[in-house]
């Protein structure tokens, strides 16, 4: 089924009008896929509540409770380096966790559960960003953490998670990976509006399944002038085809359309780069080398293949280190 399978709207060779108009009509279709239109008005800004705001050593955290849909809020947090204080606008990016207990992974916060940690395979990396001079937002992302459905979490609240969001979403003809691409946005839509952002030097970064989150947020949405991948760029048929994982991954029908470089090119020729570690079990790295030569030339092709980068670590499924920190800080100074 999978040699069988269409991917018709492949990004692949021609010249540089040729694969904008390849990666236009991709674009769309992933639109139609995710079904961004079903999930709420996109033409109302959200409305934001200020929850807690705690000072930190060279930034301030805050909490809002932000109203993305009708009857559909999620927990964001805002993290402001003391420089924004001077009034300026700053580089700002959009930092999107992996499964674990949720955005508490990232920000160094307690888990409202109270659930025991596990490992720090994400470094708390919008703190990093935050630290190198970035204006970073942090939803909770739909199924994680606090974004579950409390009446299908156990004892040991544990969860209400993917399977339940994506099986729900599946019923009326929406899927999870739409919906936390809707919240994505959403998140955007009022965080590119706050005081101290530079909407024009947006980036975004995720891991594992925000690595998910990242890339099809960055390959629809033409607001992300830079991305960071780490943990997920792969090609389908070696990852999430091949062995178990998270519900949430299976987009209905995307085989139809594309592989996951495909999706990856969408985001040429804007800065991107990606990370995979020799140990990673699950996004095994000799796909993402795969995935590397299919992406290249498309880079190249639009005269911007110094945009396109790789962390190649040794390690596991994890956030590589400053490398990446240091790279966002790099590719939002240059747009």
């Amino acid at each position: 089924m999978y040699n069988r399978a269409e991917k018709s709207l492949s990004v692949r060779g021609g010249s540089a009008s040729e694969l904008s108009s390849s990666q236009e009509l991709l674009r769309q279709k992933l639109r139609e896929v995710f079904s961004l239109d079903i999930y709420g008005p996109r033409d109302i800004l959200p409305g934001a509540e200020l929850l807690y705001r705690e000072t930190r050593e060279g930034y301030s955290l805050e909490k809002f409770a932000l109203s993305i849909a009708p009857e559909l809020t999620v927990p964001v947090y805002v993290l402001l380096p003391d420089s924004a204080k001077e009034g300026k606008k700053l580089p700002c990016a959009i930092a999107l966790s992996g499964h674990g207990r949720g955005v508490c992974d990232i920000l160094d916060i307690p888990d409202v559960w109270d659930r025991p940690a596990g490992g720090d395979y994400m470094k708390n990396f919008p703190i990093e960003l935050c630290r190198r001079g970035i204006a970073v937002v942090a939803p909770e992302i739909i199924g994680f953490g606090e974004s579950r459905l409390f009446r299908y979490m156990d004892r040991n609240k544990n969860g209400g998670a993917c399977d339940s969001v994506s099986g729900m979403s599946l019923l009326w003809g929406g899927n999870a990976g739409g919906l936390r691409l809707f919240e994505a946005q959403r998140v955007l839509d009022w965080f590119l509006t706050l005081e101290n952002v530079d909407g024009g030097r947006l980036g975004c970064m995720g891991i594992s399944g925000g690595g998910t989150v990242a890339t099809h947020l960055a390959a629809v949405d033409l607001r992300v002038g830079a991305a960071v991948v780490s943990g997920y760029a792969n090609l389908y048929r070696d990852s999430i085809y091949a062995m178990h994982h998270c519900i949430d991954n299976y987009t209905p029908g995307m085989l139809r359309w594309a592989e996951l470089p495909d999706v990856l090119a969408l985001i040429a020729p804007r800065p991107l780069i990606i990370s995979s570690g020799s140990e990673d079990r699950i996004f095994p790295v000799s796909a993402t080398r795969e995935a590397e030569s299919i992406l290249r030339p498309i880079w190249k092709t639009f005269g911007a293949e110094e945009k396109l980068m790789f962390d190649y670590f040794e390690g596991g499924h994890m956030i590589s280190g400053p490398v990446l920190f240091d790279g966002m800080k790099d590719m939002l100074e240059s747009l």
